[in-house]
Formats: C-alpha cells, sequence, structure tokens
C-alpha cells in the first residue's frame, strides 16, 4: 500500500509545482482574427479581463439618481476596438421608467472607436428600475458578436426611500430589521 502512496505523492508535488508561477499578473499577447485578412495583437491582463462577446465597452456620467417626475439627459460612451463593420444598441426598461434616444443608436465601426449616445430617463414613481442596453456588433462577414450591459436608477430622495422602508420593515426577537414580503405557498402530499 505505502508503495502505491509514494508515486501518487509525487505525481500531485509534480503538477503543483507546474501549476505555479512566479508573476501573477504575467501579460500574454496573441493574434485574434477580427474580420477577414484583418489581425490586431490583443494584450491580455488580470486587471483588463473582457468576457467573451462583442469588444465593446461602455460609460456614462449618470450618478444613479433621479427625481420623480423629471426627466434626466445621461451620457453613454460605447468603446470599441474594430476597424469594419456597425454597432447597434438597442434598449428595455423596466415597467414606470420610461426613455427616450435623442438621437439614433446606429454607429459605423470605421469612423471612430468612441461613440456617444445621449438618452433621456424618467420615472413617475419612487423605486429602483433598470435600464438594459444590449449591443450588437456586426462584422463585415456578417458575423454578430453581442454584449448586454445594465444601468441602474434610484428615483426619490432619501426621505421618500426611508418612509418606504419604515412601512414595509419590522423587527425581529432581537432588534434587527426585516423586510415583510407578501408570499404564496402550495404544498402537495
Amino acid at each position: 500500500m505505502t508503495l502505491f502512496k509514494a508515486p501518487l505523492a509525487c505525481g500531485f508535488l509534480m503538477i503543483s509545482l507546474t501549476a505555479c508561477t512566479q508573476d501573477n499578473t504575467s501579460k500574454t499577447t496573441s493574434n485574434i482574427d477580427i474580420a477577414e485578412g484583418e489581425r490586431t495583437t490583443v494584450s491580455q491582463d488580470s486587471r483588463t479581463y473582457q468576457k467573451p462577446g462583442a469588444s465593446v465597452r461602455f460609460s456614462h456620467d449618470f450618478d444613479g439618481r433621479l427625481e420623480p417626475g423629471q426627466p434626466e439627459t445621461i451620457s453613454l460612451v460605447f468603446t470599441e476596438a474594430y476597424q469594419a463593420g456597425s454597432l447597434s444598441l438597442s434598449f428595455t426598461a423596466d415597467d414606470g421608467l420610461e426613455y427616450s434616444l435623442i438621437e439614433a443608436g446606429v454607429f459605423d465601426l470605421q469612423s471612430a472607436s468612441r461613440h456617444g449616445l445621449d438618452i433621456e430617463l424618467s420615472a413617475l414613481n419612487p423605486g429602483r428600475y433598470y435600464l438594459r442596453i444590449f449591443a450588437e456588433v456586426i462584422l463585415p462577414q456578417g458575423r454578430p458578436d453581442r454584449r448586454v450591459f445594465g444601468l441602474v436608477a434610484e428615483v426619490g430622495n432619501e426621505e421618500s426611500k426611508t418612509e418606504l422602508d419604515s412601512q414595509t420593515m419590522e423587527k425581529d426577537f432581537r432588534g434587527g430589521d426585516l423586510i415583510t414580503m407578501p408570499a404564496e405557498e402550495t404544498l402537495k402530499k
């Protein structure tokens, strides 16, 4: 039995030693096909990792707060690394959150790598709402790449939020906060 354990332990030790590296933030570069005949070098670092999908990044100037009934214009910026194709943006919002685009959300990727878009958001009732942004890149050979972004809008000031919270909050036996919610339960035998 001990003859079997020694080679097994040595094997695990060799595997664990080969998995170790001296620098955990080492960069690797690789060539990736972007379109027919085009190649680009991509640097992949653990701090700048991007999920698979369209190579589009998203930023905005929205602080996350809206006042009920008062529209606010938000500037969205989409940055991409393609040399050709088109970027199409579409939006969906939770019930109660209204949005309107100030210009069309379709961009030619040969013109620039940064694309700005203004959108107007508003909601009548206090609460938390989500705006979903769907980005679709159509490459010259017709292959689509997609990415989804989200934007959270808190509607209402802190006073209305605490009033709403105090109506739904209860205390447990230790004095901690509990949020009560309606529930329906079905029992099966």
